[in-house]
């Protein structure tokens, strides 16, 4: 694996050429294929005959994938107070001082778990069921979940509720039912643990 500087020469296959072409490695602004966003001043492979970029080193993939990273997409939903208060409370078991990013890095790890198989999405309509029932979990007064995700957890909550038949705002209750479980009640408290360790990195 080569580490190449400006000025540095290579070849690549150049698709506006449509033939290999030698390269001069340059900063350039690179906009992400889907038109989500740019990365600015990345390292990439300048065709010498049509100037396009055409090749990208793999020192430059790190500041890439950070770039898409903060693509981010506003999520936003209602629901009953109860809801973001069992969120809460299980960020102050995970942090008693827990930063104010803790909510939604929470939040994102359970809707990846999900995604990932770590849960099983067809327990969430029993979950989201069992919750309904409870009427503690009852009132009046709605509050706003408002965060800038990720489009990737975007697609994956997407992705979730398509699967189950149930909405976002469903899906994320469901969630808040597992958080409840596992933080609130200590059904897991491995990953308690381990929640409190990295909210004590994060915080660093």
């Amino acid at each position: 694996m080569n580490f190449y500087c400006k000025g540095h020469h290579s070849r690549a296959m150049c698709s506006s050429c449509k033939a290999m072409r030698p390269t001069t490695f340059d900063y350039r602004d690179m906009p992400f294929s889907d038109g989500s966003g740019t990365v600015a001043d990345v390292l990439v492979g300048v065709c010498q005959v049509c100037d396009q970029a055409i090749q990208i080193p793999a020192q430059s993939m790190a500041a890439i994938s950070k770039s898409r990273a903060k693509a981010t997409q506003s999520l936003e939903a209602m629901f009953p107070a109860p809801y973001l208060e069992l969120l809460d409370l299980a960020c102050y078991k995970i942090d008693p001082q827990a930063p104010a990013h803790l909510r939604k890095g929470l939040l994102l790890f359970y809707i990846h778990r999900v995604a990932q198989g770590a849960l099983n999405r067809s327990s969430l309509p029993g979950m989201l069921k069992a919750l309904e029932a409870r009427t503690a979990l009852k009132s009046p007064v709605r509050k706003r979940l408002s965060m800038k995700v990720p489009e990737r957890q975007q697609a994956q909550l997407a992705a979730i509720a398509e699967s189950t038949g149930l909405k976002k705002t469903d899906v994320l209750r469901a969630v808040f039912g597992f958080i409840e479980e596992d933080i609130v009640q200590e059904r897991s408290p491995e990953l308690l643990r381990q929640m409190q360790e990295f909210s004590v990195l994060a915080a660093g």
